[in-house]
């Protein structure tokens, strides 16, 4: 069972703000040895591990379906996530008293992407068990900017963006009025944490929509707002509602 640090369950992440996996836990049965401090009124001995490796500074850890399994409070839960390792730990966030069964989430920041992280869940009472679910998921970013395509040539061309937060999006390419969100449409997808990608495979005399996310493109939560943009040399087309930014052009290349 996951009650010591060491046997802590690995949380995959959801790179979107829906939650794709969520992992059932319970503290019943779990060792009542711990004996370190809890956060401010945090009384709970018995508790679970789980660890995560951070895909971007900040992500949302959201405890769900909680249910007391003894006592008489109403389904009272908290976590703290620790930074460090298990030798040498250091408290990064206290969620303090969550209340009900479904309490809401709540935002860990200033994460090192790449580093792993600690997450322990604590029945808010002493001898209190617990039944939850638990998820972590990552918001979407700001709206990129700035959607600008250049260098084009017969089979390339370069998909900029003024955005220089280091973040990572998804850079999309589609035949004009295809269905983004089907990835069969895809011409081009590429993932960038910098603010430009060299879409391939693109045709001469084809009209081609540019998309530019800021969640997943399997999330149907990305932002309306959308960005236009036309160019010298190029004939803007229009836009969709329902993703972030868009521009169409028609891909005419005179060598």
């Amino acid at each position: 069972m996951n009650d010591d640090c060491a046997d802590a369950t690995e949380l995959l992440i959801s790179t979107t703000p829906t939650c794709v996996t969520s992992i059932p836990g319970t503290t019943n049965g779990a060792s009542r040895a711990e004996t370190d401090p809890r956060c401010s009124g945090i009384n709970g001995r018995i508790t679970v591990w789980y660890s995560f490796t951070a895909a971007e500074t900040e992500h949302v850890i959201t405890l769900s379906d909680v249910e007391i399994l003894n006592g008489t409070d109403n389904n009272r839960a908290s976590f703290e996530v620790f930074s460090g390792g298990c030798g040498a730990r250091s408290r990064i966030k206290c969620s303090g008293q969550l209340f009900g069964a479904n309490p809401g989430p709540q935002t860990v920041s200033g994460l090192i992407i790449g580093q792993e992280y600690l997450v322990r869940v604590i029945p808010v009472n002493p001898y209190d068990n617990i039944d939850f679910d638990i998820c972590i998921t990552t918001e979407c970013l700001e709206p990129a900017t700035g959607l600008t395509v250049t260098d084009i040539t017969s089979a390339f061309a370069t998909i900029s963006i003024s955005n220089l937060d280091n973040k990572e999006r998804d850079f999309i390419v589609v035949l004009r009025n295809a269905d983004v969100t089907d990835n069969a449409n895809y011409i081009h997808f590429g993932t960038s944490i910098g603010n430009f990608v060299i879409a391939r495979g693109l045709l001469p005399n084809t009209d081609y929509d540019f998309y530019v996310g800021s969640c997943n493109e399997e999330d149907n939560s990305w932002s309306s707002n959308v960005y236009h943009a036309m160019f010298s040399g190029f004939s803007f087309i229009g836009f969709y509602s329902g993703y972030q930014n868009l521009f169409s052009l028609i891909y005419d290349y005179f060598k």
